[in-house]
């Protein structure tokens, strides 16, 4: 027997064929690599209609699935695991509800399946909810994909699947494919390129051409933190916070921050002699300039009508883009994105250079707000997660400014949602906590301006 079995409750069971015909996962199935074993409720109903929801007490839309058919399901279950002697399986329910899904919880639910032999049981949720008793009863663990609905968990527990399975021993041909994916080591991974090694979208970075492996994995950490940094930089301060990083990578960041986000494109002017002007620019350049002008003009479309005034840019250029605000059409915004990358064609170096000046000065302030805020917002994580009180009495003697009594109350507020399973109350208190934190980090320097003001807190959401 394979060392990982995986048992599904769902009512739609032809679904999971995408898993076991196509891809990496359908050869693993082929190779049997592992077990999956699909339950029906449906099966296990009593009546002719084989109805497994009804409509729920007290009202409202939708269906509820009934605490029986799912009851004899994993009653079921229970029995096989017994009979292949391994521990009783643990039940996982695909749920909005649910904490999202990361990879050091993939990796935990594989290795419980091959070194302790405890299977996983998938439930995919259907119609409006299930009944809330069978949860309470059963479910050890509810998961997500994140803070979105779709209309079952069927595809929810096929994503657990796939990732589950690709770290299954032999299932990845290459046996550092899985050890260099994102989020392995905690970062992102980096760029990657095969041949040819020139092309009019660019050339290949001459370290990867260089056969000198050593600087070679030199770059491409470089290049997993740079790209951390960019996309997810939360990640980026947990291992700050967890000493996950050098302290020569964390000066390289910190510097990122400090520095300039936008290099202005280097672009040749005609009145400029050199021996290779004649010929003109090769493709390889001119789409490079095309797309550095475009980056340029894409991050001045993100900022808010009055930080471009900011901006050096004359009438025309700041209508085009007060006019791509309003539109809502997908192709109308399109067109008038590519209008906006002809105005910008036309301006001459000087002009763009003064215009990423101001780019980069805006783009200081809020990455220096965005890093407060973060820190701010560990805080309260580490405050909502302390019921003991600690940590808040810490933080109350280093922070005399702070409403004590208020925080006190919403602390309270938000355990007693917690334990009530109240998830938009517990939202809301969060976010009051934040609010008095932050306001209370101002207070206590009145006469300093902090960069807190320059950014919302909806900018942790970016």
């Amino acid at each position: 027997m394979s060392c990982m079995h995986i048992h599904v409750i769902t009512l739609f069971p032809e679904m999971f064929k995408a898993i076991l015909e196509y891809g990496v996962t359908g050869r693993a199935w082929s190779e049997k690599r592992f077990e999956l074993s699909l339950w029906n409720p449906r099966d296990f109903t009593t009546d002719p209609y084989r109805r497994i929801d009804d409509r729920p007490y007290g009202g409202g839309p939708g269906m509820v699935m009934m605490i029986e058919p799912l009851l004899r399901t994993l009653q079921a279950i229970f029995a096989c695991s017994a009979t292949w002697q391994r521990h009783q399986p643990r039940v996982v329910l695909t749920s909005p509800q649910g904490h999202a899904i990361t990879h050091e919880w993939i990796v935990d639910q594989q290795q419980a399946s091959c070194v302790f032999q405890r299977d996983i049981v998938l439930v995919c949720g259907r119609y409006e909810a299930i009944d809330q008793r069978w949860i309470d009863a059963y479910v050890d663990e509810q998961i997500s994909l994140g803070d979105f609905v779709i209309s079952g968990g069927e595809i929810a527990a096929m994503a657990v699947m796939d990732a589950m399975i690709r770290l299954l021993p032999g299932v990845l041909k290459g046996s550092q494919s899985c050890e260099q994916d994102s989020f392995v080591n905690g970062v992102l991974d980096c760029p990657h390129y095969t041949r040819p090694e020139s092309s009019e979208l660019g050339d290949v970075p001459e370290v990867l051409l260089s056969g000198h492996h050593a600087n070679i994995m030199a770059w491409r950490r470089e290049q997993s933190l740079q790209a951390t940094f960019r996309q997810r930089p939360e990640l980026i301060d947990k291992l700050i916070d967890l000493s996950l990083i050098s302290p020569v990578e964390e000066k390289m960041l910190k510097d990122r921050r400090a520095t300039k986000l936008f290099q202005a494109p280097r672009i040749k002017q005609p009145d400029e002699s050199s021996e290779d002007f004649d010929v003109g620019p090769s493709k390889t350049q001119i789409k490079k300039q095309m797309n550095d002008i475009q980056n340029l003009g894409k991050a001045m479309l993100e900022l808010s009508v009055d930080q471009r005034k900011t901006i050096p840019i004359d009438d025309q250029l700041f209508e085009s883009m007060k006019e791509f605000d309003r539109l809502k059409s997908h192709e109308a915004r399109r067109r008038q994105l590519q209008y906006i990358g002809k105005l910008m064609r036309h301006l001459d170096e000087q002009e763009i250079i003064a215009i990423t000046d101001s780019l980069n000065r805006l783009q200081g302030k809020s990455a220096e707000a965005t890093a407060e805020l973060h820190r701010i917002e560990r805080m309260r994580d580490r405050l909502l997660n302390d019921p003991q009180g600690e940590v808040l009495t810490n933080y109350l003697a280093d922070h005399p400014h702070v409403d004590k009594q208020g925080l006190r109350t919403l602390l309270r507020n938000f355990w007693h949602a917690q334990h009530h399973d109240q998830s938009e109350a517990m939202r809301k208190n969060s976010r009051e906590i934040f609010q008095l934190i932050k306001n209370a980090e101002k207070n206590s320097t009145p006469d300093h301006h902090s960069s807190l003001d320059e950014v919302s807190i909806e900018t942790l959401d970016h």
